[in-house]
């Protein structure tokens, strides 16, 4: 439930910073709490944190900037005008 909710989210962000990843992340579950979604759940205040944690670190690496290097750069260049 948290997982779909946070992926969803943070794709929904158009070139995430990390502040703005990790402060989606941090509504959505304070929402899940306070609307009582976890009340009949048996994890625990310091379960829900460790997930929530984790949830930064997966989504912060799957929206981390890839360094582009020159050489890559002018080689996808050249690819592109070769298919002109």
């Amino acid at each position: 439930m948290m997982a779909d909710s946070i992926e969803a989210a943070c794709k929904s962000l158009k070139n995430p910073t990390e502040t703005q990843i990790n402060e989606m992340i941090d509504k959505i579950v304070a929402g899940k709490i306070s609307n009582g979604q976890l009340e009949d759940s048996k994890i625990s205040f310091r379960e829900v944190e460790i997930c929530r944690k984790e949830f930064k670190k997966f989504m912060k690496s799957v929206h981390h900037a890839r360094i582009e290097y020159p050489e890559e750069k002018k080689a996808q260049e050249a690819s592109i005008k070769e298919k002109e």
